[in-house]
């Protein structure tokens, strides 16, 4: 228990006959739950960590097995250093045969935000369904906030890879943008729309009203958009759908997904790919993605632990990727009439208002302790986990 947990007990309590108090230092997250599938879970080492991390890590040392705690394990636990030794009976050293130079253990320091994080938990507290929820600075990219429901089921929010539905229409109308369409390119919306044999329905089954491309995007029209799909060339679709990061490879140091736009084998699979449907797959992290590249003009590759800042490479493929003017999302009003039911955010006032300025709070940091090391470590973790046994000595028999 929590220290501050410890000193609510009744003095009584802690003097019944038979009740043992040991303290120890140990990884404890800000509270119960927090970014937990994120930040991870350390624990004694199972057989399979041992055979991934090897020596100098022996049975019973105690490793990051889940999240940043598991992916980041060598540079949060550093390395002891060691020596090799013949020792007699007594203990004395004989000989030194050989030394390992440890390595001290360094913090990770991520861009999660507590508050933020925190009220993304609250959101979610007491409900036993299924859920993901992802927030990210769209000027950067920086995951502020990671929930994934159950706490004990897989990180949903990271690696579940899931059919994007009508979110996928945000990329269909940067090609159509990119292709030269604009907002008032008109399309009907009918109740029903039929694209190289294969019939396409609106999950209201409305219908029979004649848009324009703005439009039709707030109304979330299929039959609209399989329509306007057909008329792209399945290079183009491909093209905006890795663009807006589809088709790169995992983003995070983590048991994270990228997220798979395969190429359509013909018009009626382009035309169900436009609508999210077909083969097309995403996570809840890539899809925030996709709604902050159109909040800040940019896609950007979601980071999680701390980075400098990186350019675009030339070829277009890099970590930002800058988008087409114009999209619906970006457009005058949109906040007022609900259309950020696709683009998953909401307008605001411009950045420079100083209302919109704040100190985020301190970012959550993993440490654990390290450094050059000599023999056996005394006492136990701290907030990160313990460090690795040092190699043991040898005796003669």
């Amino acid at each position: 228990m929590h220290q501050d947990q410890f000193a609510a007990l009744p003095p009584a309590f802690i003097q019944t006959p038979g009740i043992v108090v040991q303290r120890t230092k140990a990884r404890t997250p800000l509270r119960d739950g927090f970014a937990s599938h994120v930040l991870g879970t350390t624990g004694p080492i199972t057989a399979e960590r041992l055979a991934q991390l090897g020596p100098p890590y022996v049975t019973g040392t105690v490793v990051g097995l889940s999240g940043l705690e598991g992916a980041l394990e060598r540079q949060l636990a550093g390395s002891p250093t060691a020596d090799i030794q013949i020792v007699d009976t007594a203990g004395s050293v004989i000989a030194t045969l050989d030394h390992f130079d440890g390595f001290p253990s360094q913090p990770v320091t991520t861009t999660l935000d507590p508050a933020v994080q925190t009220a993304a938990d609250n959101t979610f507290a007491g409900s036993t369904q299924t859920a993901a929820l992802v927030a990210l600075d769209a000027a950067t990219g920086e995951i502020r906030a990671v929930v994934s429901r159950p706490l004990n089921g897989f990180d949903r929010a990271l690696a579940g890879t899931y059919p994007p539905g009508s979110t996928m229409k945000i990329v269909t109308t940067e090609a159509l943008l990119v292709k030269g369409d604009d907002l008032t390119t008109p399309i009907s919306c009918p109740t029903e729309a039929v694209v190289d044999g294969k019939h396409f329905h609106n999950i209201e089954g409305e219908g029979g009203t004649q848009l324009n491309l703005q439009q039709a995007f707030v109304q979330s029209c299929n039959t609209a958009f399989v329509q306007l799909a057909a008329t792209l060339k399945a290079s183009e679709l491909t093209r905006a759908a890795d663009n807006l990061g589809f088709n790169a490879p995992e983003p995070l140091p983590l048991t994270s997904k990228g997220s798979s736009f395969p190429p359509p084998k013909d018009l009626a699979d382009q035309a169900g790919a436009a609508i999210g449907q077909a083969e097309v797959l995403a996570t809840p992290l890539h899809m925030a993605s996709v709604a902050a590249a159109v909040a800040s003009g940019a896609w950007h590759q979601p980071t999680l632990p701390r980075r400098g800042r990186q350019a675009p490479d030339a070829d277009g493929a890099g970590r930002v990727r800058p988008l087409r003017h114009g999209h619906p999302c970006q457009a005058p009003g949109h906040a007022r009439v609900g259309q950020d039911r696709h683009c998953g955010v909401r307008q605001r006032q411009p950045a420079e208002d100083p209302r919109l300025v704040r100190r985020l709070p301190r970012q959550p940091r993993l440490r654990r302790p390290g450094g050059r090391r000599r023999g056996r470590r005394e006492g136990g973790s701290t907030a990160g986990g313990e460090v690795p046994e040092p190699a043991p000595r040898l005796a003669p028999s």
